[in-house]
């Protein structure tokens, strides 16, 4: 799953383990232009789909947590992220700072899934390096199955 607009799938990902946040993530390290909500992602863990990969980039990623030890966060965001509790699209008093994960794996039955928290990943216009490898790993992933 690749989410855009996340409200449609949020009861579908919870059967799977996942919560997805309220609103996209806001990252201070790593940003992007000037747009704190594209940024970079560099705390990637061991998977098929992060091999040989040191970062990749989002554009207006929503944050995805697992929820039990079926699935597990496969990357995530900076400990200085955010989440925009109370929109008034400034870092405040209650708003959730946290390292969001923005891409969550886990096994259901005998298969296994991945949640992304960003469709634009894998869209043409930011298909390239790191962003293409990731690609091309989930491409792979997918033909290879389980392992």
């Amino acid at each position: 799953l690749m989410l855009h607009i996340p409200q449609p799938v949020v009861p579908l990902v919870r059967e799977l383990g996942v919560v997805v946040t309220f609103t996209p993530v806001n990252e201070r390290q790593n940003i992007i232009g000037n747009n704190p909500k594209d940024f970079t992602i560099k705390n990637l863990m061991p998977h098929p789909l992060t091999a040989g990969l040191d970062s990749f980039n989002v554009y207006g990623v929503w944050g995805v947590m697992n929820l039990n030890e079926n699935a597990a966060v496969l990357a995530a965001a900076s400990p200085k992220s955010w989440v925009d509790m109370n929109k008034d699209k400034a870092l405040g008093d209650g708003d959730g700072v946290y390292p969001y994960g923005v891409a969550v794996t886990g096994k259901i039955g005998k298969g296994e899934f991945v949640v992304f928290g960003d469709d634009a990943i894998f869209q043409n216009q930011f298909l390239t390096g790191p962003n293409r490898k990731l690609g091309a790993n989930l491409a792979r992933w997918l033909i290879n199955g389980v392992e």
